[in-house]
């Protein structure tokens, strides 16, 4: 039951993201675990390049592995720390796990460029998150909510926060 719900959550994030920005065409899952919503996305849009990055070792030899037996050709695994990535080099971001807003966008501050999106797999909670980033963040970042959706089980609504770079 987990994994289905794994499924549904990736999925309706997946389509609320494409549904803000149908002209996405290269998208990074920043901290992509086992590769919830990374993989799911490039499943459900194969024109769109799909980085996963994972900092485990192992994890990534797993998405590789994964990416192989679907035929994904639209996915790439990079095993480095976001930090490592050139300054600039994410226009487009998403992350369900990797850590609250305000620590998220301090960690890819200097990857995404101004103009560059970060989209946030959330809770109901997520107003607690934008409520806490710090007043100078919100001067380079501007919080918004593209979607909200609630899996086949449960009442939690689960949304997609994002985050423009204005600055």
């Amino acid at each position: 039951m987990a994994d289905a719900l794994h499924f549904a959550d990736s999925i309706l994030a997946s389509q609320a993201i494409m549904k803000s920005n149908p002209n996405l065409d290269k998208v990074y899952d920043l901290g992509s675990g086992n590769g919830f919503p990374g993989m799911v996305f490039a499943l459900l849009y194969p024109k769109v390049q799909v980085v996963l990055v994972e900092v485990d070792q192992k994890k990534c030899e797993f998405l590789t592995h994964m990416a192989g037996v679907l035929k994904l050709s639209n996915v790439t695994v990079e095993n480095k720390t976001i930090e490592s990535f050139p300054d600039g080099s994410m226009n487009y971001v998403m992350a369900r796990g990797l850590a609250n807003i305000s620590k998220s966008i301090m960690m890819t501050r200097k990857v995404v460029p101004k103009g560059g999106v970060f989209y946030h797999l959330k809770s109901e909670e997520w107003g607690i998150e934008v409520g806490d980033i710090p007043t100078q963040l919100c001067s380079v970042w501007t919080p918004s909510l593209v979607g909200e959706y609630k899996l086949p089980i449960g009442a939690i609504k689960f949304s997609v926060v994002k985050t423009d770079k204005i600055a």
